[in-house]
């Protein structure tokens, strides 16, 4: 399912499974916190899932260490 996503909701799933809140992903990708929400939304509704938490459990086994490219706050 991970390949269905965009590539800004890619982001958004690593940084959500890094624990970052909405408003601390929306600053830094420069996005609003609308969008945000949006894209979560669509995330879990491509894994089938109801709730950040399911979507951080689902993938807690993964390695995102190649993601730290993202700018941190």
């Amino acid at each position: 399912r991970w390949r269905l996503l965009s590539p800004r909701e890619q982001e958004v799933t690593v940084l959500t499974c890094q624990g970052y809140t909405n408003s601390q992903i929306a600053y830094k990708l420069g996005i609003s916190q609308t969008t945000i929400k949006t894209h979560v939304r669509n995330i879990l509704a491509k894994f089938h899932l109801h709730s950040k938490a399911e979507l951080r459990m689902a993938l807690k086994g993964w390695d995102f260490r190649d993601w730290d490219f993202i700018p941190h706050i």
